[in-house]
């Protein structure tokens, strides 16, 4: 399998800690010359000292995928995973790994003592890979060497900018003294100078003094930009603060705002449209109409409390007397909500058992004068009278039963009288009659009879 790469560019023109990185691409062929069209390719990079001994950082790229591109790929040194740097032991390749100014002393896989380095050292790019994704890699020979270049990572002694020539003979060596890079037009040129204090003035096209006018400011001044197109000291306007806002839009339901001065804002209260609703002096609510409220918790109905007990299942608002608590439900369960008896029936409800009937009153408040055809006297009773038959009439009478059980008698056998009603009279049958009995007649004889009349009875 051939592979085919080019390294387009990896530079950082500092000493700085901070990332760097390059672009590599390359086009990788099978045997015979035929483009690899995996969509699974992993690639692992690696960046080696010059002889390819000392590992300085490593990373892979998983699933490159070429299927489309005829085996082209590119990728970018320094954005792969599973990335290690070995010179700082972090996940990021930095500058470190390209500096020939400092010695590694740090153990790196296949220099345990550390890399000692020398100005002009290059680096190695190492490339390996799968095509089936795996780790089973194939290491391409040679490595790629990384020269010292217009590309090259560490600028280690610039001594021109844009192929201006830098001047540092003025430079001194005493701590503390301070240099500034300047361009001098008249030698063509840039030169370190020390900084002086006619180096930076009030003189026309410098503005840098704290005496923008050769007159000092006072405290509190800030630095405005005058008409005379300079900057000099004035008073601070903004009194109240110093922050940024240039105006304020009150959006609703607020109300005020402004570009200028002081700006208020305040909420749109009332019980109007797009008002926001505010409580009154006792802190309730105005009267409003809430029929679009939900989710309301309330604590009354209609005036009455509502008890704060949790209810159980199946349980219904009932009210004491006076309040709504929850109770059990005494319904037996019935979707019945109410009988209502119709003619000839009477009863129904709509609570509790409910009992219906039939109305067998026929006529009420009926003033009778006769009972079964017979007539009712007109005479007014008094108490504890009864009604009795007169033989033409029903009349209020005394009632003269004392009390007894004895509702009549019933004359026998040789006893005469007995009646069904009222006071009876009852004597013995007596003759020689059939049936009677005999009398005894003083001095003792027996009424002429027929000898053979035995005595049944003696009186």
């Amino acid at each position: 399998m051939r592979f085919v790469l080019l390294f387009l560019a990896f530079c950082e023109m500092s000493f700085a800690a901070g990332p760097v990185g390059g672009a590599i691409q390359g086009t990788l062929f099978g045997p015979g010359g035929t483009p690899v069209t995996s969509s699974n390719v992993r690639i692992k990079l690696q960046v080696l000292d010059a002889t390819g001994t000392c590992s300085l950082y490593e990373e892979t790229h998983t699933g490159v995928d070429v299927s489309a591109t005829n085996g082209d790929f590119s990728i970018d040194l320094g954005s792969g995973g599973s990335a290690t740097n070995f010179v700082d032991g972090s996940a990021v390749l930095k500058s470190n790994v390209f500096r020939n100014d400092v010695n590694i002393a740090t153990p790196l896989p296949g220099c345990g003592a550390g890399l000692i380095v020398a100005t002009g050292d290059s680096r190695a790019i190492r490339v390996m890979f799968d095509v089936t994704g795996g780790a089973s890699f194939v290491t391409l020979v040679p490595d790629m060497k990384v020269q010292g270049s217009p590309y090259s990572t560490i600028a280690e002694s610039a001594i021109s900018v844009q192929g201006k020539t830098i001047d540092m003979t003025a430079v001194s060596a005493v701590a503390g003294d301070k240099f500034a890079m300047m361009w001098d037009q008249a030698l063509n040129k840039w030169v370190a100078r020390a900084l002086a204090a006619d180096d930076i003035t009030s003189a026309a096209g410098k503005y840098l003094t704290y005496a923008p006018n050769n007159v000092a400011c006072t405290a509190g001044q800030v630095l405005k930009w005058t008409a005379s197109n300079r900057w000099e000291c004035g008073t601070d306007n903004d009194t109240a603060s110093s922050g940024d806002i240039t105006s304020v839009t009150a959006n609703s339901p607020l109300l005020g705002g402004g570009t200028t001065g002081a700006v208020s804002i305040g909420i749109n209260v009332g019980t109007g449209p797009n008002q926001v609703l505010q409580l009154n002096g006792s802190s309730q609510i105005p009267a409003v109409d809430g029929s679009l409220m939900t989710f309301v918790n309330a604590v009354r109905l209609q005036t009455y409390d509502v008890a704060a007990t949790v209810p159980l299942l199946n349980q219904v608002l009932k009210f004491n007397g006076s309040r709504w608590e929850p109770a059990a439900d005494a319904d037996s369960g019935g979707d019945v909500m109410g009988v209502v008896a119709l003619s000839p029936l009477t009863g129904g409800g709509t609570s509790g058992t409910v009992s219906v009937g039939i109305d067998t009153t026929l006529l009420t408040g009926v003033d009778a004068g006769k009972l079964q055809s017979r007539l009712i006297s007109s005479v007014a009773p008094t108490i504890g009278q009864i009604l009795k038959w007169n033989g033409s009439a029903w009349i209020p009478t005394p009632d003269s039963d004392a009390g007894g059980d004895i509702t009549a008698t019933i004359n026998g056998v040789g006893i005469l009288g007995g009646v069904p009603f009222g006071d009876a009279t009852i004597s013995v049958d007596v003759g020689i009659g059939a049936f009677q009995q005999w009398r005894k007649v003083l001095p003792l004889t027996f009424p002429p009879h027929n000898q053979h009349h035995r005595l049944s009875h003696a009186v």
